[in-house]
């Protein structure tokens, strides 16, 4: 800005915070200076991302606007990091870390960055070995079913109650397996009843729900030994004796409660 007595001043000194504030009869802009600034030969913004464009200081916002090299955001979903636009295309279909990609043995899309996980947890047509006997080449979506303690294949069985607590730790084959179930009954049972009752702590003195559960747990003991001829005969009369146990309990109960 030129002030009526020649001198410059800049344009900020028509701030009020400025200490040096002029009036804004005092002064008016300078068209010759104006002129020579924008002149002034300015390379691009983005030269340091390889942009050469050199030209007048009028010109460089306009060439801003079309540059090629200056930086845009990434638009895969994940991803904020800035790239310059000539090279977005590359980022995004080879570089970027979020980019979909196709597995190649499930054909499901996933991010880059996920490959590994993905093949590792959730590839279904992915070929394992079973951890329990070493199987090979066993197919993720069927190693369910390989290691399913009634129907599977697996001869290496885990206890399927280790979950509610059952201490036995080793694998074992069919016959111990059948074996381990089979001498299990009432154990497996109590393990189960905290599930039932929709808590984790077991209390020593039974209520009606828990016996409502046990029997419960009982009667379905008894439909899967059922579908299994080699316990039947050795643990019907267990089970007999258990619900006898059970009614006695119920008739304690039933005596405290009128008490």
């Amino acid at each position: 800005m030129l002030k009526h007595c020649g001198f410059f001043r800049s344009v900020r000194c028509l701030d009020e915070n400025c200490s040096s504030v002029i009036g804004h009869e005092a002064y008016f802009e300078d068209a010759y200076v104006r002129r020579e600034i924008l002149q002034i030969i300015t390379p691009c913004l983005n030269k340091d991302a390889g942009c050469e464009w050199r030209g007048e200081v009028r010109n460089a916002e306009e060439h801003n606007k079309e540059c090629t090299c200056r930086p845009v955001t990434c638009s895969n979903a994940g991803c904020n990091e800035n790239v310059p636009l000539s090279k977005l295309a590359q980022h995004q279909e080879e570089e970027c870390q979020f980019r979909d990609v196709v597995c190649n043995s499930c054909n499901m899309a996933v991010k880059w960055a996920d490959q590994a996980k993905h093949m590792n947890e959730s590839c279904e047509n992915i070929h394992i070995t079973c951890g329990n006997c070493g199987k090979e080449n066993i197919q993720l979506c069927e190693l369910k079913r390989h290691q399913d303690a009634k129907d599977g294949d697996c001869t290496q069985k885990e206890c399927p109650y280790r979950k509610y607590g059952c201490e036995h730790a080793v694998k074992m084959d069919p016959e111990e397996f059948r074996a381990h179930l089979g001498a299990s009954i009432v154990t497996h049972s109590l393990l189960l009843l905290p599930q039932q009752r929709g808590a984790s702590d077991h209390r020593g003195e039974a209520t009606a729900a828990e016996l409502s559960a046990l029997r419960e747990s009982l009667t379905a003991d008894e439909v899967h030994i059922a579908e299994h001829d080699w316990a039947l005969d050795c643990h019907y009369q267990m089970i007999l004796n258990l619900k006898e146990d059970v009614e006695k309990l119920k008739g304690v109960r039933r005596k405290e409660d009128g008490q």
